[in-house]
């Protein structure tokens, strides 16, 4: 296989869930910049179309499909009208998660309607849609499956590095990251035999440009490269994992966290 075929995505169907947030749409941007054909989900509407339109300057072959991933019928609906439509998905990059208005609450402070509405969207919804996506893959006997973890998900969040920032990195957030890792495993060990890769992406810490100058300097501390990621930092490794370059790498936690986590 030529270089140019490795990271090749022109002929492919990509499906991206949850795309509005300031990190995930780097990823659509790239995946538009591929080629490919591109279907992107969201619930935020008003975000998505106004995302959609914009890509399609870029690539033609980009669509936004209106979704709640934590609604089951939802999810079969899509996975039907991307068959009947596409008859195939290359690509499913599920890049979605839930922050509830009291997520930053202190551990003693926090509540089980947070830890509900949370494990819903970033755990049992990625269940869903790996499972609803998954079935035409098998048919397919072809697919990659990305699922967005974090460095959080690998080791705990250090405190110190908040100070009085106000912000926090909950329980919850740890532990349906963690969640992700172990479900991203398994069903690369079982999906493996249908020709289907599952992995994951962990990003460390990224300042979309709005991190308190103050949180930035303390967490960069920590990283081997003295930095936290910027916007551009996970667009490789989602194409690498996207495109044939990683057709042997299965069931895979890529840590993207400028050496965080090796300390």
């Amino acid at each position: 296989m030529e270089y140019k075929e490795l990271f090749d995505l022109s002929g492919e169907v990509v499906l991206q869930l949850g795309f509005t947030g300031p990190i995930s749409r780097q990823f659509a941007s790239v995946f538009a910049e591929s080629g490919c054909t591109l279907i992107l989900g969201d619930i935020n509407e008003s975000e998505g179309v106004k995302i959609t339109e914009s890509l399609k300057k870029i690539n033609n072959k980009v669509e936004y499909v209106k979704i709640d991933v934590a609604n089951e019928q939802d999810v079969k609906k899509m996975a039907e009208y991307i068959e009947k439509k596409y008859r195939k998905v290359s690509v499913l990059v599920n890049t979605f998660s839930k922050r509830p208005s009291d997520f930053n609450k202190t551990f003693e402070d926090s509540t089980m309607q947070c830890w509900n509405e949370v494990m819903e969207i970033n755990l049992s919804a990625m269940y869903m849609v790996c499972r609803e996506i998954s079935k035409l893959m098998i048919k397919q006997k072809a697919g990659s499956i990305i699922n967005i973890a974090s460095f959080l998900g690998v080791v705990a969040p250090d405190n110190r590095v908040y100070g009085d920032s106000g912000l926090n990195s909950p329980a919850i957030y740890s532990t349906s990251k963690s969640g992700v890792i172990g479900l991203t495993r398994y069903l690369g060990a079982y999906l493996g035999k249908y020709n289907i890769r599952v992995n994951c992406i962990s990003p460390g810490g990224v300042n979309p440009g709005t991190v308190d100058k103050g949180f930035d300097e303390r967490y960069s501390y920590k990283v081997p490269l003295g930095r936290m990621g910027d916007m551009d930092d996970m667009k490789g490794p989602v194409i690498f994992l996207a495109s044939r370059a990683s057709k042997y790498v299965n069931g895979h936690n890529l840590v993207v966290d400028g050496g965080f986590t090796i300390w």
